[in-house]
């Protein structure tokens, strides 16, 4: 898929879930890697948060049981390490999702970095090749109390759907939801 494809279904993605765009943003200027993407971020541990990474331009698509594997393991690992409790996943050819809550020892940035580091040396491993396998910068979105968390995670579940990657989310073989966070989801609003 093209780069302004890809622009414009996560603008449109984003709209409807209440995210604002910048200045740049509405200008059709990318954002991915941008400094831009980091301005106003916050950090505050025990949050949750709606991220969202892509893969490099020349990167290999990531929608394959390996990479799949490997971004989950990552995920478990800073999760055990107390960096970060993931909740919901969904891996797309070219990015992914996900809700995660902060955990106290480092800062959103800090463990997102953490994230893709760790995840690309393993992927660049399975595959035996080299160089960024995502961008710089990532989108978040501090899920705020109050807000309508089964939004966040719907979009998760049918974004392949969405993109007719699959005719029903529960064929999907890249999206992983924990147990009790659909419940938990629910209860929330």
């Amino acid at each position: 898929m093209a780069a302004t494809g890809l622009r414009s279904s996560a603008t449109l993605a984003f709209k409807k879930m209440g995210i604002r765009k910048s200045k740049n943003a509405a200008r059709g200027n990318s954002l991915k890697g941008s400094r831009m993407l980091r301005k106003g971020r916050m950090s505050q541990a025990g949050a949750l948060y709606f991220i969202s990474a892509f893969k490099a331009d020349h990167a290999r698509y990531l929608d394959n049981p390996g990479c799949f594997r490997i971004i989950e393991n990552t995920l478990n690992l800073l999760e055990r390490e107390g960096l970060l409790e993931w909740l919901a996943l969904v891996l797309m050819p070219d990015h992914l999702h996900m809700i995660i809550r902060l955990g106290d020892r480092d800062s959103l940035s800090d463990a997102i970095r953490k994230f893709k580091s760790v995840s690309a040396i393993e992927i660049n491993r399975q595959r035996g090749t080299s160089g960024p396998v995502w961008y710089k910068g990532f989108y978040d979105r501090f899920i705020r109390e109050g807000e309508n968390l089964a939004a966040y995670l719907n979009y998760i579940i049918m974004n392949p759907v969405k993109k007719r990657l699959c005719s029903k989310a529960s064929d999907y073989e890249f999206l992983k939801i924990k147990r009790n966070f659909r419940e938990q989801a629910r209860s929330h609003n």
